[in-house]
């Protein structure tokens, strides 16, 4: 059996284009696959170097003010109970404090001793409370608002009455 020019004619470009087909499915289709795959990570990759870089600026901010909370902790001049009194005197309170009831808590970190302190006040004004706790938070010792309870007097609804829980961390 003899294969005519025009036979041979088909079957080299049925050859070749059969040659080309799988060509491309099984060499330059994985290819290209491989690649798409690959500028997808890069989007994502990219993106979660964006979070790292602002995660690592967040770290940064923290650790910056964790170093500004120790200091404090460390060079602390009497106990949070103490300062609390001062700024009760330096800011015109100290009649209308109540009580003031510190408690030594146990979920400090390692080396640190929190210290809670309940402070009941009543008849107060709000510039006066204010004024207080924002004496107390920007104290030589860390001190944080933790709870805050107000309620305006019944007999003058001008003054108001206060529980705050302000918690101190110390060096122990």
């Amino acid at each position: 059996m003899k294969i005519e020019k025009k036979e041979k004619r088909i079957l080299i470009i049925g050859g070749i284009i059969a040659a080309l087909l799988l060509s491309y499915e099984f060499l330059l289709s994985p290819f290209l696959e491989r690649i798409s795959r690959h500028e997808a990570m890069i989007g994502k990759k990219e993106k979660e170097l964006s979070e790292i870089k602002a995660m690592k600026e967040e770290y940064l901010l923290l650790r910056e003010k964790m170093k500004e909370v120790d200091a404090k902790a460390r060079a602390k001049s009497g106990s949070a109970l103490s300062e609390l009194e001062n700024i009760a005197l330096r800011s015109n309170i100290r009649k209308s404090i109540s009580s003031m009831k510190p408690q030594i808590s146990s979920a400090a970190p390692e080396g640190y001793r929190e210290t809670t302190i309940e402070i009941r006040i009543e008849n107060i004004t709000l510039y006066e409370l204010v004024n207080y706790l924002t004496m107390a938070e920007g104290s030589t010792h860390p001190m944080r608002i933790k709870k805050l309870n107000i309620k305006t007097r019944y007999d003058n609804p001008k003054k108001l009455d206060s529980t705050v829980v302000i918690s101190s961390m110390e060096y122990s």
